[in-house]
């Protein structure tokens, strides 16, 4: 399990890692989201670790962030779902032609 770790959260480790080029800026922030949404993914009580060390501000200004983006579940086309069908069902069939086979041999 990844501990997250507290210079992760430090302001000296954010000013450190955030330039003044704004395209540099957001792909520092972008990769510093990234890893922060990966941690939480393993250890989701990390959440509350991270929701005491950011300041009220930006909590509020990431939450007002979240609210604005339209996020939209994406319908699995058609030919996507043969696909997932097909591989599962691969297994499967051989797995009940080997145990046919093995019943049938072992009941001679």
């Amino acid at each position: 399990k990844k501990i997250l770790s507290s210079n992760l959260l430090t302001t000296k480790n954010f000013s450190k890692q955030f330039s003044t080029d704004p395209k540099a800026r957001n792909s520092s922030a972008s990769k510093i989201i990234k890893k922060v949404s990966s941690y939480v993914e393993e250890d989701p009580s990390l959440s509350k670790t991270l929701a005491q060390a950011i300041d009220p501000q930006s909590l509020a200004r990431l939450g007002n962030c979240l609210e604005q983006i339209d996020f939209k579940i994406i319908e699995p086309t058609r030919n996507a779902l043969k696909i997932v069908a097909l591989r599962s069902a691969v297994p499967f069939v051989a797995f009940g032609m080997m145990d046919n086979a093995i019943m049938i041999i072992a009941g001679e």
